[in-house]
């Protein structure tokens, strides 16, 4: 379960998620360095707009519940990591 966070969740005006999916260096970090309380916006852009921001949510939570054979299918991969926030009781 994940603990309440004291600092203020992020907006989508904070983090650019487009400019993330298409160059993924600097973006990446910057979206890493905001710490897991940018995990609700990441999951909302997997339900509604699956792209490959599943590096970042391997690097802020630990996780990988995509099994190797679904990597590279986006809504599998997709499915998978909103499955996994559900059962652990993420909420976005």
């Amino acid at each position: 379960m994940w603990p309440t966070l004291a600092n203020p969740p992020v907006t989508e005006a904070q983090v650019d998620l487009q400019v993330f999916a298409a160059a993924p260096g600097e973006s990446y970090q910057r979206i890493i360095g905001l710490g897991p309380r940018v995990l609700p916006l990441l999951l909302r852009e997997m339900e509604n707009r699956p792209h490959h921001c599943v590096g970042a949510l391997r690097a802020l939570t630990g996780a990988d519940p995509v099994p190797p054979q679904e990597t590279g299918q986006l809504q599998r991969m997709a499915s998978r990591w909103l499955d996994w926030a559900r059962a652990t009781g993420i909420r976005w």
